[in-house]
């Protein structure tokens, strides 16, 4: 059987040569023969992106910022001819840096309305010339890969089907996308459709949280594929202007076509014209060949632009040669998606365009051994897929045995608990070291009791307690979860067996549901929610086929009990894109158990996917019961207070009851607290550390069946934020101190119990601590009083005769002041004295003072007499 070309998502670039020989203006087709087959993002997708492109704007305030993508261009050929050179390589990066930068061929004669908003997207490519292992590459960006030597099959004159590049092809021959934007140039790539050459294709950016998209950016497929002759402008490609790949990477970094595929329909940019018209005639709104502006679509209605048709921009379909720009609205929209996409906002800080190793990038992969079911532990090898050339590892497995390892690719690593498991590894060079966590889920047969119902919601898959077994030889080929749809749109998580990718022809995996008790169970029924639609392409419907089995020996033996496929299975008629069901397109099976798997201990239900390589087929809901083992749970707990201060912890306590017996399981949910989460069937006593009032909720489970939540309102208070004055004082003297920010006070010390104390004459520097309570919630803040020693004062007390002037030097201080009028200087002098003075004088050092007194003592001149007498000459 030949598999269809599927395209959802994945662009398929298609133009119809029909066998003639076109000049390079006719390259992309004549009006109405160029197309192109996909199905755009969905809506939550689109969602994502806008909001994302909101918060670009708001935060990036028009900055202008560069950024640089590594290019690896792997050449798979099976001919000399079809190999292609470092110069046909060169080339398409030159195309591509002045396309993305507004300077490439046509940019300076775009039309006037349209030149204004050409954007210089700040995106630059660059050839990488460091390979995954750290060597230097001898051709710069290039991988030359001869398929033959790879086991390929040779493409012919009809070129690789495109699963076969994406299921084969591209893992076999990726480089991390993480660190390298992979372009594969193949020598042709078939199509369905007689006289349609698709000339390449390429993936969306995928974001966090969000899947669902028809084919998502994996580790395995992310890139960009490019028909040889059309990949540059010289070599295989001379005539061409290398406008494929302009297109392509266009798409890989979320950009639509500008008609949105649709007659008059959105691109989500807002700049580019519309409504967008298109010349087709058809249904996707793209305009071919190279129109003469200005070029208006009639028929759009009201709205019509009136500039006309944006149609040399590089997401429409017109001629390379007609193309010349991406509007400043797609450029945001790109850089958008570099920075945010799932591998994109990791390459554009990748250092492989240098030469120089860097530090290794931690990577690994686990692989589950074969096992049989109902084992009691499973064993997991792990290869190392890391990065530029480590020198060590170092590896740990939480849970596992043994617990480590130095190996660079452990085997035999045995996990004996079902659940998640964290394994980490540690690589280093010469450079420095890198470190990576991943969890694997380990899947051992658990025990359930009626009613038992799985809706897939948790987080691990498969679910703790189930298992899956593979058949195919082929371990990435078996069940999995799909988190954007549910059953009749009530939840958004389901599981699947992904037949439209994963190549399960004609085998057979299942998925097996835990050992359930049905001792005393009479009349025991199984339902469950299935979704389907088959594959169709021009000629067929291709079906795949869901069975459902029984067992009680762990598949020693089993029953049958349910078998659909064809169009009994099918919930929704055959489409050639990705099938994701809308509510309506679900039904609900029944099936009584058979008489010989009632009133049985250890009874197994068995989902098994036979494949024919169709479609999805999703099963949500899973649920065994009985009329007359109906239990059914109801949540309660008690709270120790409803208002806590933050860094505090409060206790609950579990009270849930259930009609028959007790609550098999509880699940806490706790915003604000650490943890966040519980499942303890007791107690949990979180701590609460953001202020804020949060609502916690308790489920309580029987039989797999919720509960309705219980829940309590609890208040996390604010601590008061308390201050405090300093002061400084003298020796001897009182200091009042004065709290702010609470309510009522308490200090250390013996201080009073109010806003403003005053403490005690000190004599040296003290602290007290002040503590504040509002609203039963407290806050510290610490008093320091600094306490300056009062200086010691001394002044010198002279004796003069009376009449004479005495002079006074003070000591002791750093300022001073006197009484008795006289000068405010250490050193002074009194006036002319007749008697006896005292003189006050006050020092002053660090805002403290202390006083002296100088006695100026007067002694009184003598009265001096003498006689004076006559004497006789002689």
């Amino acid at each position: 059987m030949t598999k269809k070309l599927l395209v959802p998502v994945t662009l398929l670039l298609l133009f119809a040569l029909n066998g003639k020989t076109f000049s390079a203006e006719k390259i992309k087709g004549t009006t109405g023969g160029g197309w192109c087959t996909t199905e755009s993002p969905g809506t939550s997708w689109e969602g994502a992106l806008q909001r994302l492109i909101a918060h670009h704007n708001a935060a990036s305030r028009g900055a202008a910022v560069t950024y640089t993508i590594p290019v690896i261009v792997h050449i798979v050929y099976f001919t000399t001819a079809q190999n292609i050179s470092q110069a046909q390589v060169n080339s398409q990066i030159t195309v591509l840096n002045n396309d993305y930068a507004g300077i490439g061929l046509n940019a300076t004669t775009t039309p006037a309305p349209f030149k204004a908003i050409i954007a210089n997207t700040g995106i630059t490519f660059c050839l990488a010339k460091l390979d995954p292992n750290g060597n230097v590459l001898a051709r710069p960006g290039m991988d030359t890969i001869k398929g033959s030597s790879r086991g390929f099959t040779n493409p012919g004159v009809i070129g690789w089907q495109k699963d076969y590049i994406d299921g084969t092809i591209k893992p076999a021959t990726i480089w991390d996308p993480n660190y390298y934007l992979n372009i594969w140039v193949v020598p042709g790539i078939a199509s369905s459709t007689p006289g349609q050459t698709i000339l390449g294709y390429a993936v969306f950016p995928q974001f966090t949280g969000l899947d669902g998209l028809p084919e998502t950016s994996t580790e395995f497929t992310d890139g960009f594929v490019c028909r040889s002759n059309y990949f540059g402008t010289v070599g295989s490609a001379s005539g061409t202007y290398g406008r494929t790949s302009t297109h392509e990477i266009g798409h890989w970094l979320g950009l639509r076509h500008i008609s949105g595929d649709a007659v008059c329909g959105d691109d989500f940019v807002d700049d580019t014209p519309s409504p967008k018209g298109g010349n087709a005639g058809g249904a996707n709104g793209l305009n071919f060949g190279c129109p003469t502006y200005p070029f208006q679509v009639n028929g759009c209605g009201a709205g019509t632009s009136p500039n006309g048709e944006m149609f040399m921009d590089f997401m429409d379909y017109t001629n390379d040669n007609c193309m010349s720009m991406f509007s400043n609205g797609q450029g945001t929209r790109m850089i958008t998606a570099l920075t945010n996409g799932r591998f994109r906002q990791n390459v554009i800080n990748s250092p492989t365009c240098d030469t120089v190793l860097p530090k290794p990038f931690a990577n690994f992969k686990a692989t589950q051994q074969a096992s049989s079911l109902c084992i009691a532990s499973q064993t997991y090898n792990f290869t190392d897929k890391s990065l530029f050339a480590p020198t060590s590892w170092s590896w740990t497995f939480n849970g596992g045995s043994p617990a480590s390892s130095g190996s660079k690719n452990p085997t035999n690593i045995v996990f004996n608990t079902a659940g998640e498991h964290a394994v980490t590894l540690t690589v280093t060079n010469s450079k420095g070291s890198s470190t990576i966590t991943k969890n694997i889920t380990v899947s051992i047969i658990g025990s359930g009791t009626l009613p038992f119902t799985e809706g897939f919601e948790g987080a691990a898959f498969p679910p703790e307690g189930w298992n899956i077994v593979n058949r195919n030889g082929n371990a990435s080929i078996n069940w999995d979860s799909s988190r954007s749809v549910g059953g009749f749109g009530t939840s958004s998580s389901c599981m699947r067996f992904d037949n439209t990718t994963l190549d399960a022809l004609h085998a057979k995996d299942d998925i097996v549901t835990p050992k359930i008790n049905l001792t005393g169970i009479s009349n025991a029924k199984l339902k469950f929610d299935v979704a389907y639609a088959p594959y169709h392409d021009s000629t067929q419907d291709i079906y795949d086929t869901l069975l459902v089995l029984l067992t009680t020996d762990c598949e020693a033996t089993s029953t049958q009990i349910y078998s659909k496929g064809g169009n009994t299975l099918k919930t929704a008629p055959g489409q050639g894109t990705e099938f994701y069901p809308t509510a309506s397109q679900w039904r609900t099976d029944s099936i009584v158990l058979p008489a010989a798997y009632q009133n049985k201990a250890n009874v197994q239900v068995i989902f098994r996917n036979l494949g024919n390589f169709g479609h999805t087929i999703y099963v949500d809901n899973v649920n065994l019961n009985s009329p007359n083992a109906i239990a059914t749970a109801t949540a309660s707990f008690t709270a120790s207070d409803t208002t806590v201060c933050s860094g505090a912890g409060l206790t609950f306590t579990n009270t849930s009851t259930a009609s028959t017996g007790s609550p098999d399981s509880v699940r806490w949910t706790i915003p604000g607290g650490v943890p966040s989460t519980s499942t303890s069937a007791t107690t949990v006593t979180p701590v609460f550390s953001t202020p804020g009032t949060y609502v916690i909720s308790l489920i309580a489970y029987k039989g797999g069946v919720a509960s309705a939540a219980a829940t309590k309102s609890i208040r996390v208070k604010a601590h008061p934020t308390v201050g405090v004055n300093s002061p400084t004082i003298c020796s001897g003297q009182t200091a009042s101190l004065t709290a702010t920010g609470a309510t009522t006070y308490t200090w250390t010390g013996g201080l009073a119990a109010t806003a403003t104390v005053t403490t005690p004459a000190l004599t040296s520097m003290t602290t007290y601590t002040v503590t504040g309570t509002t609203s039963g919630c407290t806050g510290t803040a610490v008093a320091t009083v600094t306490v300056n020693p009062n200086p010691t004062v001394g002044v010198n007390s002279p004796t003069i005769c009376s009449g004479t002037t005495a002079s006074l030097t003070a000591t002791g201080a750093t300022t001073y002041t006197w009484t008795g009028g006289l000068a405010a200087t250490a050193t002074v002098t009194t006036p002319t004295l007749t008697s006896t003075t005292t003189y006050t004088v006050t020092g002053t050092a660090s805002g403290c003072t202390a006083t002296a007194v100088a006695t100026v003592t007067v002694t009184p001149l003598p009265n001096v007499a003498v006689n004076s007498s006559s004497i006789c000459s002689g």
